[in-house]
């Protein structure tokens, strides 16, 4: 059984100001939505019981995404490093 829904992220590097993309090229697109995000943005929206995982991989990957530092983290970052390995998901969470 599964909570939540299934979710792939990508991390890429958009070299242009724009990007378009079609999807409807191919008669089975691989994908039937995207969104540019914040870096740091996949943490709060995967389901809670994964976010510390999230936490690491990102701080981990930082580095080597971006040599000349990473972007800074947002403001909901540290209270949401401050629950540890169980945060618990809030109903009232605002977007940065």
């Amino acid at each position: 059984m599964c909570i939540g829904q299934k979710q792939r992220w990508f991390l890429l590097h958009l070299k242009t100001d724009t990007a378009q993309f079609d999807f409807g090229r191919t008669r089975e697109p691989e994908f039937d939505h995207y969104r540019w995000v914040n870096f740091w943005e996949p943490v709060r929206e995967v389901i809670y019981f994964k976010r510390a995982v999230y936490m690491q991989a990102l701080s981990e990957l930082a580095p080597l995404a971006f040599p000349d530092g990473p972007p800074p983290q947002p403001a909901w970052w540290a209270e949401m490093a401050a629950k540890g390995l169980n945060p618990v998901p809030s109903a009232t969470a605002s977007i940065d």
